[in-house]
């Protein structure tokens, strides 16, 4: 599950220099905490190029009421909402973290050891004029089964060209093996000097 993510000026930054066009709209991103509905930095194709973009995040419900904002990974090409977004149209969602909430609902911050970047899989499309992302879940590893039975599918960066640019290699790392998260409360995070 994912419902909330950070950037950090890495990641911005690290955009930049993956994007082969276009990477001037990674100015318009700001560093923070991005929520559903916002608009976030995502990485699709371009004609053989990966290419920074900025969208919306969550799927409009077919019912009008809120935002389809992730979509499991086992099941995306059985579903009619999903199947050609993720045979023509995936994307990468670059972070620093992201947040899970805890049975107590306090906010847990989760990363990646020695991986300062996330990428986490997503697929896009088209919405009454504009592009709109979700991004895809996963069983979650034994690290964040506490805390939720469900996580972002995360992508090492040799991955993000077969994601989005390799439209038979993608069928692979649908079933790719999650990395193990690191996790502390947000509280946490306050430093004693």
């Amino acid at each position: 599950m994912c419902a909330r993510y950070e950037i950090s000026p890495f990641v911005i930054e690290r955009i930049k220099a993956l994007a082969e066009s276009r990477s001037e709209v990674c100015d318009r991103v700001a560093e923070g905490e991005y929520r559903p509905s916002q608009e976030a930095l995502v990485i699709t194709g371009q004609e053989g190029r990966l290419t920074a973009a900025v969208m919306a995040w969550g799927y409009p419900r077919r019912d009008g009421k809120g935002l389809i904002i992730n979509a499991r990974s086992e099941t995306i090409l059985e579903k009619r909402s999903f199947r050609r977004s993720a045979l023509a149209t995936r994307c990468v969602v670059p972070a620093s973290s992201f947040f899970e909430w805890d049975y107590t609902g306090e906010p847990v911050v989760f990363t990646v050891p020695e991986q300062p970047v996330l990428y986490l899989a997503g697929i896009w499309d088209h919405f009454d004029g504009e592009d709109r992302f979700t991004i895809l879940t996963t069983e979650a590893k034994e690290s964040m089964r506490p805390f939720h039975d469900r996580m972002p599918l995360i992508l090492e960066e040799s991955e993000i060209r077969p994601w989005i640019l390799e439209g038979d290699r993608f069928h692979l790392l649908l079933k790719k093996e999650m990395p193990r998260l690191e996790s502390f409360r947000e509280t946490e995070q306050l430093s004693f000097f």
